[in-house]
This record gives structure tokens, sequence and C-alpha cells, in this order.
């Protein structure tokens, strides 16, 4: 009857063991890449963002530099969330304060916020940045 007995408390602590590494993986791990489109008067040394690896409430800022052909205060908009929903649960800006860009190259930054209630079926995803410019 002991030999049963062991065997049984062996097997509950190797179950228990497993359980706590399994809640030790962090709980989302999200990797992205962003495209930058900018019009035909407006050059960008960069078309695409590396995000890459994003957790829950973490965020990223990455530098690209902008110019243009003619004096231009730029905007900028995002479209085609991929999935849909998670623009719910991302948050894209920058550190532009509408300085006019010319010939010159101009540094701006684009920071990448994850929330923290993001879904964890979200694994990755898709954004475009689309730059604009009006004339000063």
């Amino acid at each position: 009857m002991k030999h049963i007995k062991k065997a049984f408390t062996l097997s509950v602590a190797a179950t228990i063991l497993i359980i706590g590494i399994v809640y030790a993986i962090p709980q989302l791990l999200i990797q992205n890449t962003g495209i930058i489109e900018t019009p035909a008067n407006i050059e960008c040394d960069s078309t695409h963002i590396s995000w890459g690896t994003l957790y829950p409430g973490q965020q990223a800022s990455r530098q690209v530099n902008f110019r243009a052909d003619a004096p231009l205060k730029l905007a900028y908009t995002i479209s085609a969330w991929e999935p849909p929903t998670l623009s719910d649960y991302a948050t894209v800006s920058w550190n532009y304060t509408g300085e006019t860009v010319g010939a010159e190259w101009t540094p701006v930054t684009f920071t990448l916020h994850i929330h923290e209630d993001v879904p964890r079926s979200i694994a990755g995803f898709s954004f475009t940045i689309h730059i604009t410019g009006e004339t000063t």
C-alpha cells in the first residue's frame, strides 16, 4: 500500500510543477512592422518601421526622417489596421510639433503603445501610416 501512495504523490507534484511553468510564460507577445506611405513631394528615409517585440502595456519608439521639395507642414493618419479591432488596443503618436519641413532632413519619432487589455488572441498585426503635407 505504501508503494502506491508514493507514486500518486510524485504524480501530483509533477502536475503542479507543469502548471507553474505554464503561468510563468508572459501573457502576450506582439510583433509588427508598420508601413509608411508618403506622396511624391515628401521623401521619407524608410518605408517600414520595425517595432520589434512588445508585450501588453509596453511601447516602442522609432525615428524616421522626412524632407520635402517645397516647405510643408506634415500630418499623419493611420489606416488598414489588421485585425481591424486592434485600433481599440494600440495607439500611435509622434513628436512632430509643426515645424516646416523642407529640403533638409527633419527627424520625427513615432511611438506605438500596446494597451494592457489587448486580447490574447492578437499575436501580430499591421497598419499603415499615411503622411501628408500642407504648404506653408
